[in-house]
């Protein structure tokens, strides 16, 4: 199998790519159009760099897709690659298999923050945790197997992934190793491999109750500093499990 480095778009690339994002059939985000892979290896759109190889591009879940992104490129790498813009775009297109899906002669492109990380208007901030490549690496190096719980198919965000890693200052459950680790717990059906039924939902015993919870907890306590045997401990029973 073939490898190759790891890129990141020239300015022309992005244009390019750019352009490919705002394609639309009947103004809905999804076009005909295939992604433009041919952007990938020309160094006209795309530069090297020394960020490491990648052979396979094919991946149904965002989990595994950061974990392979994650040993190939190694831990020093993707601490400078997450300050390179570039390079997302280019590993989204790369991807484009898994990050566009196809389905009755048609490719979802859906919103441009899933493939290129950009500013919000007006607002020192971004959408990065949006980003379908970013968001997952950055899940997989704070948190670990547990990131598993957050993270669907490699073209979407989850309910439970967009409301923990949004939440950099609110709350700080962004970057809490234990929050994410009580989550796992909580919902990860190991027997099955996936996120327990009701989990994503906003009634009893969902993500959207724990949020909920732990806005009321932050007035009392410190939740960035709670491990997940004591945030179990704080839930409503029998809402939600206590662990064993």
């Amino acid at each position: 199998m073939s490898s190759f480095s790891i890129r990141a778009f020239t300015p022309e690339g992005m244009k390019r790519f750019s352009a490919y994002l705002d394609e639309q059939t009947d103004g809905a985000r999804r076009t005909a159009k295939a992604p433009p892979a041919e952007l990938l290896h020309d160094d006209k759109f795309a530069k090297p760099t020394e960020f490491g190889k990648l052979s396979k591009n094919v991946f149904e879940q965002k989990f595994d897709l950061a974990m392979y992104l994650a040993a190939n490129a190694g831990e020093e790498n993707l601490r400078k690659m997450l300050g390179s813009p570039e390079i997302w775009p280019w590993l989204s297109l790369y991807f484009w298999r898994s990050t566009f899906p196809f389905d009755k002669g048609h490719y979802t492109i859906g919103a441009r923050s899933r493939h290129i990380v950009e500013k919000i208007a007006g607002r020192n901030q971004d959408h990065s945790h949006r980003h379908l490549v970013r968001g997952g690496i950055v899940a997989v190096t704070r948190f670990g197997p547990h990131a598993r719980v957050l993270l669907g198919k490699a073209s979407e965000q989850t309910k439970m992934e967009e409301q923990v890693m949004s939440r950099t200052a609110d709350l700080g459950l962004a970057g809490s190793p234990e929050f994410a680790r009580f989550l796992h717990r909580q919902y990860w059906d190991s027997k099955k491999g996936e996120v327990r039924k009701g989990a994503k939902g906003t009634g009893k015993g969902s993500i959207m109750r724990v949020i909920e919870i732990m806005q009321h907890l932050d007035v009392t306590f410190d939740v960035q500093s709670l491990v997940a045997e004591q945030i179990e401990l704080l839930l409503p029973q029998p809402e939600f499990k206590t662990a064993a």
